[in-house]
C-alpha cells in the first residue's frame, strides 16, 4: 500500500507540514477541550454566557477563516499568512493565561481564536499545492496530514484535563502558547514557499454558481450536524434511556475515535480506486446503518459493534471529504479547504441548538431519527453530484 511516497523519499519538507498540522492540532484540543470549564470556574461565566462565548466563536471562525481563504488564494504569499495564523494562536494562548475579563476575552479572544483555527485549512492547502508541485500523491499525504490531526484531538483533550486540574489554566494556556510559538518557528524556518501561480486566478471563481460545490457543502454539513447531534446525545442516552454504565459512552467514543483513523489511511487508499465521489457515498451509507443501528440496536455489545460504522462515517467524511472540497475549486485551494472546515463548524452551531429542540419534544430517539433523516437528505445530495466534474489543477 502506498501510503507514504513522499516520506520514502527522505522528503523533509513533508515532515514539516506533518509536524505542524500535528502540534497545531494538539494546541487547539488542549485549549478548547476544557473550555467551558475555564468560563465557568476560572471567569465565573454563568451558562447563558458560556453559550453565547461558544456562538460568537463559531460565527467568527466561519466568517473569518472563509475571508482569509480568499484572501490567501489571491495571494502568493501563503507561508506568510500561515505564520500569520500561528502567531494568532500565540497571542490568543497568552491573553487566555492572562486574563479573567469575560469580554475581552470573547472580543479579542474570539477574534485571535478565529485567525489561529485557520491555520490546519491554509496548512492542508498549502501540502496539496506542494505535493502536485512534487508531482505527488497528494490525496494520499492530505489523508495523512487529516489522520494526524484527529490523532491530536484524540490525545489533546484527555492531557488538558489532567493539566487544568493538575495545574491550574495559567499552565494550560502557557503550554498552549509555547507550542504555537514552536509552530511558528518552524513554519518560518522550514516550510516551503507557495510558488504556485494559479492562487492569482482565484478571484475568477464563484464558488456559489458551482452545482456541485453547494451540493457538497450542503450533504456535508448536514452529515456533521448529524455527528455531533450523536456526541451530545449519547452519553444521555447511555445513562438515562439505556440504563447503562456511563463509562460506556466514553468507551464508545474511544472506539470509534481509535478506528477512525486506519479508517482514514484505507479511504485514501480506496479513493485512488474508486473516486472520491463513490467514497462519500460509502461514508453517507455508513452513516445510515449507524443511526438506523442506534434506533434499534440497545445493548451494550451491540453499541460497541456499530462504532465500526461510525468510524468510517467519519473516517471518510474527514478525510475524503476535505480533498473533495480541494479537487472542486482546484483553482482556489484555500477556499476548498476552508469551505470544508466551514461545514465542520457549521454542523456544530447546527446541532447545538438542533439536539436540544428535538430532545426536549421527541427525546434521544428523536435525535437519532433525525440524524438519519439528514444523512438521508446527504445522500441525496452526494447522489446528484456531477461526479466526473471538478476544476483541473
Amino acid at each position: 500500500m502506498r501510503t507514504l511516497p513522499l516520506l520514502r523519499q527522505n522528503d523533509s519538507k513533508s515532515l514539516v507540514f506533518l509536524l505542524v498540522i500535528f502540534l497545531t492540532g494538539i494546541a487547539v484540543a488542549l485549549q478548547f477541550s476544557t473550555l467551558s470549564l475555564f468560563l465557568a470556574n476560572d471567569i465565573n461565566a454563568n451558562s447563558l454566557l458560556i453559550g453565547l462565548f461558544y456562538a460568537v466563536n463559531a460565527v467568527a471562525g466561519i466568517l473569518v477563516s472563509q475571508l482569509l481563504a480568499s484572501y490567501s488564494d489571491n495571494n502568493s504569499a501563503l507561508k506568510q499568512i500561515i505564520i500569520s495564523c500561528c502567531i494568532a494562536g500565540v497571542l490568543m494562548s497568552t491573553l487566555f493565561a492572562f486574563n479573567r475579563n469575560y469580554w475581552l476575552l470573547l472580543i479579542f479572544g474570539v477574534l485571535l481564536s478565529s485567525i489561529a483555527s485557520t491555520t490546519s485549512p491554509l496548512l492542508f492547502a498549502h501540502a496539496r499545492e506542494y505535493t502536485k508541485q512534487q508531482k505527488k500523491d497528494s490525496n494520499m499525504f492530505i489523508t495523512v496530514m487529516r489522520s494526524l490531526y484527529s490523532l491530536a484531538w484524540v490525545v489533546g483533550p484527555p492531557i488538558s484535563f489532567v493539566i487544568a486540574i493538575d495545574y491550574g489554566f495559567f499552565f494550560l494556556y502557557l503550554v498552549a502558547t509555547i507550542m504555537f510559538l514552536f509552530c511558528t518557528l518552524v513554519v518560518m524556518l522550514k516550510l516551503p514557499k507557495s510558488t504556485n501561480p494559479k492562487f492569482t486566478q482565484a478571484h475568477k471563481i464563484n464558488v456559489w454558481e458551482n452545482r456541485d460545490v453547494r451540493l457538497l457543502f450542503t450533504a456535508s454539513t448536514l452529515m456533521w450536524t448529524s455527528n455531533n447531534m450523536y456526541r451530545i446525545s449519547m452519553p444521555l442516552y447511555v445513562f438515562y434511556s439505556l440504563h447503562l454504565n456511563e463509562k460506556l459512552a466514553g468507551i464508545m467514543m474511544g472506539i470509534a475515535a481509535c478506528v477512525e483513523i486506519p479508517a482514514m489511511l484505507v479511504s485514501g487508499y480506496y479513493t485512488r480506486k474508486i473516486g472520491k465521489h463513490n467514497m462519500m457515498l460509502i461514508s453517507a451509507s455508513a452513516g445510515i446503518l449507524f443511526y438506523g443501528g442506534l434506533l434499534y440496536f440497545h445493548t451494550q455489545n451491540q453499541l460497541l459493534e456499530i462504532q465500526l460504522f461510525c468510524a468510517m462515517f467519519v473516517g471518510i467524511l474527514a478525510s475524503t471529504g476535505m480533498c473533495y472540497f480541494q479537487d472542486l475549486l482546484g483553482h482556489a485551494p484555500c477556499i476548498g479547504t476552508t469551505l470544508y472546515s466551514n461545514t465542520m463548524k457549521a454542523g456544530a452551531v447546527i446541532s447545538g441548538v438542533l439536539s436540544g429542540v428535538v430532545t426536549k419534544w421527541f427525546g434521544f430517539h428523536g435525535v437519532f431519527e433525525t440524524s438519519l433523516l439528514l444523512i438521508i437528505i446527504s445522500l441525496i445530495c452526494l447522489s446528484k453530484m456531477d461526479k466526473g466534474k471538478c476544476y483541473k489543477t
